[in-house]
C-alpha cells in the first residue's frame, strides 16, 4: 500500500453501466468508509446483457472492486486481479506462483528506489516510499537509551 502500485482488475458486472455511472466510478464513489480515490475504469465487452470492465485503483481497501460496482448499481458475479504494479500475471492459474523473469525483478527494485513509470494503468508514476508524504499525527517518542 505504501507505494500505491496499482491494481488492475477484470470484473464481470450485472448489467452495462451507462457513461454517467463509469464517470462515477471513474471519479471517486462514495463508500460506507469514505470516497474512493479515481480510478481508471474501462468497459472491455459486453456479452449477454452483462459488461466486462477494466478497473484500475490506487488503494488497497478490503473488496474494493466488489464495493465500488455494488454502489454504482452493478454487482460484481466474476471477479480476476490481472496485474499488480510492474507485474502482470497473465495466464497464472488462482492460487499458483510462478518465477519473477529478470526484467520483473529489475522493475520491482525500481519500486523501491524512486519513481518508476505505472505500465498498468499508463497514468504517470508510482511514487517511492520517500516521494510519498509522511503521515501527520503525533509520533511516538524515542525509547530512551541508557
Amino acid at each position: 500500500p505504501r507505494y500505491r502500485a496499482p491494481k488492475v482488475y477484470e470484473a464481470l458486472v450485472q448489467g452495462v453501466p451507462k457513461d454517467g455511472t463509469l464517470r462515477r466510478l471513474r471519479e471517486g464513489i462514495r463508500l460506507e468508509d469514505g470516497v474512493t480515490f479515481p480510478a481508471k475504469v474501462d468497459i472491455l465487452r459486453v456479452e449477454a446483457g452483462n459488461a466486462t470492465l477494466r478497473i484500475t485503483v490506487h488503494e488497497g481497501r478490503k473488496r474494493l472492486i466488489r464495493r465500488m460496482c455494488r454502489a454504482a448499481g452493478h454487482p460484481v458475479l466474476a471477479l480476476k486481479r490481472v496485474a499488480m504494479g510492474p507485474l502482470v500475471l497473465g495466464d497464472l492459474p488462482p492460487g499458483k506462483t510462478r518465477a519473477l523473469s529478470p526484467a520483473e525483478v529489475k522493475k520491482l527494485g525500481q519500486v523501491g528506489q524512486g519513481m518508476v513509470p505505472c505500465p498498468a494503468c499508463g497514468q504517470g508514476t508510482i511514487p517511492s516510499p520517500a516521494a510519498r508524504e509522511k503521515r501527520k499525527g503525533v509520533a511516538r517518542p524515542e525509547k530512551e537509551r541508557s
